[in-house]
């Protein structure tokens, strides 16, 4: 059944709106456009839309919105938290919820368009790893949203960063929403770097010396200038650029690690607060 927009009256170019108070006391500095941190094209049009969803409240849903890929008119999407569980404080792996986002059809029923599964690292007060996925490819903006929730979390948890891995396809989504990759230091020794060289060159299908110059080494603060530290997560970035200029897909096998940068903290924060999709309401809740 064909899924239809929703029209309404909306405005482009919301204007940068000064400090407030949002519902659960937390100071906003509203949305700067451009946006500082987060390149992203669809986060600029998403954000700067002056529009509220018109959409009948559902008991246990929250209401937020997304763009229609095409025409780029707000489409409401209903959020649910599908679960929370907070088991274990020192296992990350323990402390984790999923939540799911839906589109209305005309027959009042709901579309699965997003998923969203993250875990807590309570000791190191960051949002972990987990999942996401988008299904709806009339819609735009969904990932957005989606790391959204993992930012609103992060705030009620007073945590200080969202973490993600990414597979190298979707790289380029989270560069453009302000991750970027960690530092993943490693001792490398020189009798295990061809080894290194050479397992990569095979997976990759890149020659071995092309490998050898993308290696990135850190120098080690407070240690002899000749002492380095092979930084693993930077090295397979390089990978993933390399392969992404010579038109090439990499492998899954990478899984790179990344968090948000300074500013597009900074903006994801303003968004959380002034573009909620909680307000406020999850804070209290584990």
């Amino acid at each position: 059944m064909k899924i239809l927009s929703i029209k309404t009256q909306y405005k482009h170019n919301k204007p940068a709106f000064g400090s407030g108070q949002n519902g659960n006391g937390m100071q906003s500095q509203g949305i700067v456009f451009p946006l500082q941190g987060i390149t992203s094209k669809t986060a600029q049009k998403l954000y700067s839309l002056d529009y509220t969803p018109v959409s009948k409240p559902r008991d246990g849903y929250f209401l937020t919105y997304v763009l229609a890929d095409k025409t780029s008119e707000p489409v409401d999407i209903y959020v649910k938290r599908l679960y929370s569980y907070f088991r274990n404080s020192k296992d990350t792996s323990l402390n984790n919820e999923k939540y799911i986002l839906y589109r209305e059809k005309p027959d009042g029923s709901l579309k699965l368009v997003g998923a969203r599964w993250m875990t807590f690292d309570i000791q190191g007060k960051t949002i972990a790893p987990g999942h996401m996925d988008s299904y709806d490819k009339e819609l735009k903006g969904t990932g957005l949203r989606l790391q959204q929730i993992g930012v609103e979390r992060m705030m009620d948890m007073d945590f200080e960063n969202v973490k993600i891995t990414s597979i190298p396809e979707a790289y380029d989504f989270h560069k453009k929403a302000g991750f970027q990759s960690s530092d993943v230091r490693r001792v490398l020794e020189e009798e295990d770097k061809n080894g290194y060289i050479s397992l990569w060159a095979s997976e990759l299908g890149i020659r071995k010396n092309k490998i050898k110059e993308m290696l990135v080494y850190d120098k080690v603060s407070g240690v002899s200038e000749d002492y380095r530290l092979f930084n693993e997560n930077k090295t397979f970035e390089n990978f993933i650029l390399y392969l992404k200029r010579k038109g090439r897909a990499a492998g899954a096998e990478i899984g790179l690690k990344m968090e948000l940068g300074l500013n597009a903290l900074a903006d994801w924060k303003n968004i959380a607060i002034s573009n909620s999709i909680f307000h406020g309401k999850l804070r209290e809740l584990r």
